[in-house]
């Protein structure tokens, strides 16, 4: 658990200048926690599709600014 803790600190201090809340939230939520996008959907009232977007979206931010 306090790994889990440890890693949301660190994504959330490395990428809260790129990503805004509910992108990073996804993303920790995703990779982090192993939930499905799904299961992020239904606890944020969100749909699938919706999420997998989001997701989606952030990983392109992050690639952008890593690549410049």
């Amino acid at each position: 658990m306090e790994d889990l803790f440890l890693g949301y600190k660190i994504f959330k201090e490395k990428f809260k200048e790129v990503l805004d809340g509910e992108e990073l939230s996804i993303v920790m939520d995703h990779l982090l926690c192993d939930f499905s996008f799904r299961e992020i959907g239904e606890f944020k009232h969100m749909t699938t599709d919706a999420v997998s977007g989001k997701y989606r979206r952030a990983l392109e931010k992050l690639r952008n600014y890593y690549k410049e």
